[in-house]
């Protein structure tokens, strides 16, 4: 067996069930509302990325639209506005799949019981606010992903790597890209940046 064939088992046996929970609990539920999304979509239809706010969500959204749009239009059609839209929520989607299985990674790092790794990435994924944010078009879900992957590098660099400047980079790049998302996750900073220290 190829080394990538084991990795790809050894994955799928350490990520299924978090990514499972995910799949059901995103699948049996909707947004009884979207916030800003048709709004964003708007701005993004017509070429207004002057929130500050949220610097980098509409231009990210553009470029996906762009990317995306056959898919888009497969799914809900010609109408521009609504492929923005469903791509928007696309991005959240699968976003919210990444924080609830960095979630799930970081609490095994942590934890040496598996249960416990499991309840915590599992009452992310049923926090009020984080389901109605995956079924929207917000940037808050994708802002708190790359939160979770810039703390993730920082807690999985050892002193020999963080002297290097690859690992430095990549976390601080996660983290600004974070706050381009949505400006007040620049208070979460300051604590990804002590989590090595402290865990």
């Amino acid at each position: 067996m190829s080394d990538l064939n084991r990795n790809y088992r050894r994955l799928l046996k350490t990520y299924w069930i978090p990514f499972f929970i995910y799949l059901v609990a995103t699948s049996m539920t909707r947004a009884p509302w979207i916030g800003d999304t048709v709004g964003y979509a708007r701005a993004i239809e017509q070429a207004r990325f002057d929130d500050f706010g949220h610097f980098l969500w509409l231009p990210l959204g553009w470029l996906a639209s762009r990317a995306l749009g056959p898919f888009a239009e497969f799914a809900v059609g010609s109408n521009e506005r609504l492929k923005i839209v469903w791509t928007l929520m696309l991005i959240n989607w699968l976003a919210g799949l990444a924080v609830v299985l960095m979630i799930y990674d970081l609490s095994r790092r942590m934890v040496t019981k598996l249960w416990i790794a499991l309840i915590s990435s599992t009452a992310v994924v049923f926090t009020h606010g984080f389901l109605i944010s995956v079924h929207s078009g917000n940037s808050y879900v994708p802002g708190l992903a790359l939160l979770c992957v810039g703390l993730s590098i920082l807690l999985s660099a050892n002193d020999r790597s963080v002297l290097r400047w690859r690992t430095p980079l990549a976390a601080g790049t996660a983290l600004a890209i974070s706050v381009s998302l949505w400006v007040p996750f620049v208070y979460a900073i300051p604590a990804a940046l002590v989590s090595p220290l402290l865990v």
